[in-house]
C-alpha cells in the first residue's frame, strides 16, 4: 500500500527558493570543472620568476582555489592574490649597487597571479619595487624617478642592475631602460623567456 503524502509545510516561495539555490550551486560547480578543463588544455607557460618566487606546492594549492570571473569565458583572463603563499625567506630588492630598496622578512607583501591565454604571470611586489611578467620577459618598476638612467646596461643581466634572488644566476637580459607612463618611477625592461608549466591536475600522473 503506497503511503499517503502529505503536503510540505513549507510556503510554495520557500521551496522555489531553495531549488534556485541548489540550481546555482549546481551551475556554479558546473562552470568550475569547465574552467578547469579550459585550463588544462590552454595553460602550458609560466614565468620563471613566478616559479622561483612562489614555492611550487603553494602555487598549486592556489591554482586549486582559482574560480573563474563573471566575465569568463567571454574574458580569459583570471587574476588572484597570493598573500601568504609566496614565503621564501627572499630579503629585499637593491638597484644600481645602491642599499636595498625594500627589506621585508618574507621578501613580498605579496604576488597577484594573472594567468591569461595560455601563460601563468605575477605582479609582486617587494616594497615600494614591482616586479611585473609577461610572455616576452617583464618589468620591475622602481621607487625612484630621478636616478641616471643607465643604458650602458642594456644586453646585460638583469642582475647586474636589480639585486634579488628571483634574479641571480639567471640570464635574463634587460632590453630597455627608461619610464613608467603613468607615475614616472623608473622601469626597467627585461627578457625572460617562459617555461613549460602545466596545471597540477593536467600533468602525467
Amino acid at each position: 500500500m503506497t503511503p499517503e503524502r502529505r503536503p510540505s509545510n513549507k510556503p510554495r516561495s520557500e521551496r522555489r527558493a531553495a531549488a534556485k539555490r541548489l540550481l546555482d550551486v549546481e551551475h556554479t560547480e558546473h562552470r568550475l570543472q569547465l574552467f578547469r578543463e579550459w585550463l588544462a588544455r590552454n595553460v602550458c607557460l609560466a614565468s620563471p620568476l613566478l616559479l622561483d618566487a612562489c614555492a611550487a606546492r603553494r602555487l598549486d594549492i592556489a591554482m586549486w582555489r582559482l574560480t573563474p570571473s563573471d566575465e569568463w569565458p567571454a574574458k580569459v583572463g583570471v587574476s588572484t592574490l597570493l598573500n601568504g603563499l609566496e614565503n621564501k625567506g627572499h630579503p629585499g630588492v637593491s638597484a644600481w649597487g645602491r642599499t636595498p630598496l625594500a627589506q621585508d622578512a618574507y621578501g613580498a607583501r605579496h604576488i597577484i597571479l594573472h594567468i591569461d591565454g595560455r601563460s601563468a604571470h605575477m605582479e609582486m611586489r617587494v616594497g615600494p619595487t614591482l616586479i611585473r611578467t609577461s610572455d616576452r620577459g617583464g618589468s620591475v618598476i622602481l621607487p625612484i624617478s630621478s636616478a641616471v638612467e643607465r643604458y650602458d646596461l642594456i644586453g646585460s643581466p638583469l642582475s647586474s642592475a636589480v639585486k634579488h634572488p628571483i634574479t641571480q644566476d639567471r640570464r635574463y637580459l634587460i632590453t630597455g631602460i627608461g619610464h613608467h607612463p603613468a607615475t614616472g618611477r623608473q622601469m626597467i625592461d627585461f627578457m625572460a623567456n617562459p617555461e613549460q608549466w602545466r596545471v597540477p591536475w593536467a600533468r602525467p600522473r
